[in-house]
């Protein structure tokens, strides 16, 4: 099988609202198209870095459960150019706030979500709540897939349940690099591993070697 996986980093992107945010990470996306990707993943809750001051909108204001300005902007835009998409934004089910990354498919319909398991001290005093411990695997036209977010690179276990259930690749939207941690665990799982981060942090594709594919440099803006 030839799959054709795309990742943005979210170097030089500023904006002065989360919609801005999106349409600017959009604008990047469409450049990795003449390459047909099958999947393109979007680095850690995008829509709300890089804003004026820093400062994150409250969770009860940004974060979307079926719909909303995030979610529909890029199901319509795995619709309109034929792939599945991997949205890293916040999610809200039953009164509780999720760091998730969402899938959806080539006709931009929700195929499912990661929540983070493990989050931060941090992502807890703001409301944050840990996903299930059980993350899921989905089935694509190409593969299997699995996610993990960021601070989760840190729990071997879960990446090794992703490997169990028959994970290909796995996608791992984050705020940092992850170093040689990503080739240790491809390497260990026997997986392909993919980052999409944000600012300097170089994005990547590992493979289940351990060796590096592709890895974004100073200039680069998408693997």
């Amino acid at each position: 099988r030839e799959v054709w996986v795309a990742s943005m980093g979210q170097m030089n992107l500023r904006a002065n609202d989360p919609d801005g945010m999106c349409k600017n990470m959009i604008a990047r996306m469409e450049e990795v198209l003449p390459m047909q990707p099958d999947i393109i993943c979007t680095p850690e809750v995008f829509p709300f870095v890089g804003l004026p001051g820093g400062k994150r909108p409250p969770l009860h204001e940004c974060a979307e459960e079926n719909s909303g300005p995030v979610l529909d902007a890029f199901s319509d835009f795995a619709r309109r150019r034929r792939c599945y998409v991997i949205c890293s934004t916040y999610t809200k089910e039953a009164g509780r706030y999720y760091n998730a990354a969402v899938l959806f498919n080539r006709d931009g319909q929700y195929v499912g979500q990661y929540r983070k398991i493990n989050p931060t001290e941090g992502e807890l005093e703001l409301g944050v709540t840990p996903g299930p411990l059980d993350p899921p695997v989905f089935e694509t036209d190409f593969g299997v897939i699995g996610m993990q977010i960021c601070y989760d690179v840190n729990w071997y276990e879960n990446w090794m349940k992703l490997s169990r259930k028959g994970a290909e690749i796995v996608f791992w939207p984050s705020a940092f690099g992850g170093g040689m941690m990503l080739n240790s665990l491809a390497w260990m799982n026997k997986y392909y591993v993919v980052s999409s981060t944000r600012n300097e942090h170089p994005t990547k594709i590992v493979d289940p070697l351990g060796q590096d594919v592709v890895c974004t440099g100073r200039a680069g803006n998408w693997i």
